[in-house]
């Protein structure tokens, strides 16, 4: 019975999200029949035809890959600063000298990021070193929020049952700030994924989305415009659900891991 009942509830929210696609589509297409240019607007079909034509190629699974694979690089690590930055600014003395810090970068605008690590970096490195400071400052922000909200009366029954330094991070600190590390880090994966392929289309660094793009805005090329954009969207779409299943897999853990 709970069986049939799951199984309805995926099929009518599968026809729900065909049905909207759909509309969508008949948007899309009623814009190009009103507008009546490929140059402005593809049509729907065209944009379809020319990705069928883009993913039987191994150049663009490369260039798929190696655009993943820089944007999460400069995403893992703008993380493990954002957490070490965050634990650090626990200290009034180090919050104090580190806050300028945090604001100029929050405050900077990426295209200034940019144009800086064009002459400090490779190509190559640039995506990753944007993706980093775009991750960096909303994982120390609410690391440190996290930290200062853990509730004084565990940290003091902690203290009475002499607990390891160990213990008191499993039991108490990571289950109180994991909710603040999964907002940030979902926040940041939305954020990243743009910037990331912002810094390519800039860049242009070998095998990327972004340079893609750039070439086919400079030719006039809207269907490959088109093309490249929707597979940005479906790679964030795809991205967001992942690290939405996994950091809910990841939060039952350690609230388990805490009852226990």
């Amino acid at each position: 019975m709970k069986i049939s009942i799951i199984q309805n509830k995926i099929a009518r929210k599968l026809i729900k999200s065909i049905l909207i696609i759909s509309l969508w589509f008949f948007i899309w297409q009623l814009i190009y029949w009103l507008v009546g240019n490929e140059i402005f607007v593809p049509s729907p079909l065209t944009v379809l035809r020319r990705l069928f034509v883009l993913a039987v190629k191994a150049e663009f699974w490369y260039t798929v890959f190696f655009s993943i694979g820089r944007i999460f690089l400069g995403f893992i690590v703008g993380i493990l600063l954002g957490i070490l930055l965050g634990v650090v600014c626990n200290n009034q003395i180090m919050a104090d000298i580190l806050s300028p810090l945090k604001a100029i970068i929050k405050a900077t605008p990426v295209a200034s990021f940019i144009m800086l690590a064009w002459i400090w970096l490779r190509r190559d490195q640039i995506p990753v070193f944007i993706a980093m400071l775009m991750v960096t400052p909303i994982l120390w922000g609410n690391i440190s929020t996290g930290i200062q909200s853990v509730n004084q009366e565990y940290l003091a029954f902690a203290k009475v049952y002499d607990l390891t330094w160990a213990k008191k991070i499993k039991y108490i600190y990571v289950p109180t700030v994991l909710p603040y590390f999964t907002s940030a880090a979902y926040t940041a994966a939305g954020l990243v994924w743009k910037a990331g392929i912002a810094a390519e289309g800039l860049c242009q660094p070998k095998n990327s989305i972004g340079a893609n793009l750039y070439q086919a805005k400079n030719l006039l090329d809207t269907q490959d415009v088109f093309a490249w954009t929707a597979v940005v969207i479906v790679i964030s779409l795809c991205l967001e659900s992942g690290m939405k299943l996994f950091f809910g897999k990841l939060g039952k853990k350690f609230t388990l891991a805490g009852v226990k």
